[in-house]
């Protein structure tokens, strides 16, 4: 993924998770066209992404 896209993945992903999505359910809904081959859908990259903002 270019830097933007993982800026913007990152973005969204916290934003979800402050919203009150559990890290499974903000997983299923980035799968998208791509399914689970979608880089940002993965669990191991949106649990990363949690601990990078000190959310987990």
């Amino acid at each position: 993924m270019p830097p933007h896209q993982v800026v913007m993945a990152m973005n969204s992903i916290t934003i979800s998770y402050d919203a009150g999505l559990r890290p499974a359910d903000i997983a299923k809904s980035r799968q998208g066209l791509l399914g689970g081959r979608n880089p940002s859908a993965q669990p191991k990259f949106i649990s990363w992404v949690l601990r990078q903002a000190g959310r987990l």
